[in-house]
């Protein structure tokens, strides 16, 4: 595994790579293999970040209290996307969250009791559902499957009903 390298001025140099707050440059001449690495770090790191956040501000209040004023100086987030990530965070527990869904799939299950948190993640992991597959069948769970209308036509000559 590449160590993680953490340089003054906040850049991270990964693989080969220096990631900036606005930019990836490469250091020297990557390989192919360093360049894949890459990749998977930063997918890493971009699905991971907003539960970081959403625990780290549910931490922060558990400990210190008065969390949202201190975070918005801290993260530059607004106000509402700091309550969004500790709710959800909050609401569903890393014990529960999966590692191949996004942080919108864990948003879609946070209103919902535990047991039923874990059967649809499990069963969104299982389909491979997009966020709105799962947002889809959640919202429909308890609608009954529609029956499609029968479409009749009358026969003109001698009246009888035949579906079409």
């Amino acid at each position: 595994m590449t160590d993680v390298v953490i340089k003054e001025n906040k850049d991270i140099v990964y693989s080969g790579f220096t990631l900036h707050r606005n930019g990836i440059t490469p250091v020297g001449n990557p390989t192919f293999e360093q360049w894949e690495e890459v990749g998977k770090f930063i997918k890493k790191f971009g699905q991971s970040v907003q539960f970081w956040l959403g625990d780290w501000l549910n931490y922060g209040e558990q400990t210190w209290g008065e969390k949202y004023s201190q975070a918005l100086d801290e993260t530059d987030y607004a106000l509402g996307t700091l309550q969004n990530v500790s709710w959800v965070a909050g609401n569903v527990p890393s014990s529960r969250r999966h590692e191949n869904l996004s942080f919108s799939h864990h948003q879609n299950v946070a209103q919902l009791e535990p047991e039923d948190q874990d059967k649809w993640l499990d069963k969104a992991e299982e389909e491979g559902w997009t966020v709105f597959e799962m947002r889809q069948a959640i919202y429909n769970k308890d609608k009954p499957k529609k029956e499609k209308k029968k479409k009749y036509s009358i026969c003109p000559e001698c009246g009888y009903k035949y579906e079409i």
